[in-house]
């Protein structure tokens, strides 16, 4: 810039020199090189010049050029604190306005700068750019120390960070976080060394979120997720929302998207599905899930909780607040359970009820027993059973339970339920005499089989042997081989 005004200078007392050793031409012409009537003019030809020092064409005096139809303005009609090159009637090319420690600088403008520099664009790339050939960047500095770069262009590998790939845009900071927001008031996105935090400046992990603004009730604000198509089969459905760990091949998964009710089909239903899966294939294969949702397609209502593993619901709860363990829940049981059930503890009811109608318990058996067989107390080993093989045996101890309606005891494989009240299923012989409704039947000579009990009589009354009775015939059988129902009284 010194040079600059050193080269007006000098060219001014040069003209004005000039012009006192020289007398204007009388009339001036369009050959006239140089016109002097008050104003000094250069090229002018007949025209006046406009102001003390006006160039017209091409010249050259101390390192100052103005082309063809360009303009050069030294000075300002108030201050004299400017320098302009260009046109002064469109946007010019250089403007320096109150030049030295305080001055600014406008380019592609007519207006004063507001800024040190103040560039003016009227396209994409008719702007500010900054070039190189070796990771070309803005530098950013406070007292004469460099604080940061940004924007810059990574042109290799590893430049700015080590996981930085060549083409890469970069703004870094050397000591002191990066924010950004808008406005003066809470920064939107702060990155914290490896942390970074929205609605935050203090993040506490590599992701945390501020807390919600006052008076605001809607989730959404915090976090929102959201995907134009997640898509409605197995093959095409989109996660809104994954975490992953692992880097390569199968990766542990927690997905958060619309759920589906049944494995291998569209996804149907609304409703959110939390699942967890360690897989590429993201809807397929075994997974552990938990879904949530305002309706149940199994039941009419609102609202409902189910938690699944290997893609079938394993627990659920519906609006009503009925449960399903290993079944859908029933709207006439609180709780519905499809499968066996095994309690440590003690259970307590005001009332129990069973399918089947006999009380049985897990006794050692001393032979196998099918279901049916009539048993006895063994008498080669103790608490022990044995299918019968004799008439009217005083050792009766009860039938073999196929379904007990309550069972009693610690089963095992070398154990039977053995029925000792109730109603049961028995095996019985009817082929010496047949079995009707309301008979006593006893023990028979074949082995687990009961018959049909004679009674006998003494003094005129009929009676039947003490300890020999299994039971009361609740169905008949006129002849042969056959399983009935007897309702169990030993005596």
């Amino acid at each position: 810039m010194k040079n600059v005004l050193v080269a007006v200078a000098v060219c001014f007392v040069s003209v004005f020199n000039l012009a006192a050793q020289w007398t204007a031409p009388a009339t001036a012409s369009a050959t006239t090189p140089i016109h002097y009537d008050g104003n000094v003019g250069i090229g002018t030809g007949t025209a006046a010049p406009a102001t003390k020092l006006q160039v017209v064409g091409s010249s050259l005096f101390n390192g100052i050029y103005a082309g063809f139809n360009d303009s050069v303005s030294l000075g300002n009609a108030d201050n004299g604190q400017m320098i302009r090159f260009g046109n002064a009637t469109s946007p010019t090319d250089l403007m320096l306005v109150s030049y030295g420690p305080a001055g600014k600088v406008a380019i592609g403008t007519n207006t004063a700068p507001l800024n040190k520099l103040y560039v003016y664009s009227t396209g994409l790339a008719d702007g500010l750019s900054i070039d190189g050939t070796l990771n070309p960047a803005v530098v950013l500095r406070s007292n004469a120390s460099i604080k940061g770069y940004g924007p810059a262009v990574a042109s290799t590998d590893y430049a700015y960070f080590t996981n930085t790939l060549a083409g890469d845009m970069i703004f870094r900071s050397e000591a002191n976080n990066i924010l950004f927001g808008r406005g003066s008031g809470q920064s939107t996105l702060a990155i914290v060394g490896p942390l970074v935090g929205i609605g935050t400046s203090a993040p506490e992990a590599k992701l945390t979120l501020g807390a919600i603004t006052a008076g605001r009730t809607n989730a959404a604000t915090i976090l929102n997720a959201r995907s134009a198509n997640v898509g409605n089969s197995t093959g095409a459905y989109v996660y809104p929302f994954e975490l992953q760990t692992g880097t390569s091949g199968s990766l542990e998964r927690l997905q958060i998207g619309s759920y589906r009710r049944v494995a291998g089909t569209d996804w149907q239903g609304a409703g959110w599905r939390i699942q967890s899966a360690v897989d590429d294939s993201f809807t397929d294969g075994s997974k552990a899930f938990i879904e949530l949702g305002p309706s149940d397609p199994n039941i009419a209502g609102g609202g409902f909780i189910a938690i699944g593993t290997g893609g079938q619901d394993r627990l659920a709860i519906s609006s009503s607040g009925n449960v399903g363990i290993g079944a859908a829940p029933a709207a006439a049981y609180l709780l519905t359970v499809g499968g066996d059930a095994n309690f440590t503890g003690t259970v307590t009811g005001t009332n129990i009820k069973a399918q089947y109608q006999d009380v049985a318990e897990w006794v050692p058996m001393g032979e196998k027993v099918e279901d049916g067989m009539v048993v006895v107390v063994a008498t080669n080993a103790t608490n022990t059973v044995i299918p019968s093989a004799h008439s009217y045996d005083t050792r009766v101890a009860g039938v073999v339970s196929a379904h007990p309606g309550l069972i009693l005891g610690q089963g095992s494989a070398t154990k039977a339920q053995i029925a000792t009240t109730g109603r049961v299923k028995v095996r019985v012989d009817a082929t010496k005499h047949p079995i009707a409704i309301g008979d006593l039947l006893v023990t028979s000579d074949k082995p687990g089989m009961a018959m049909f009990s004679e009674p006998v009589e003494l003094s005129g009354i009929k009676f039947h042997r003490p300890g020999t009775l299994i039971g009361k015939a609740l169905e008949p059988l006129p002849n042969g081989e056959g399983e009935i129902l007897v309702l169990l009284s030993l005596q």
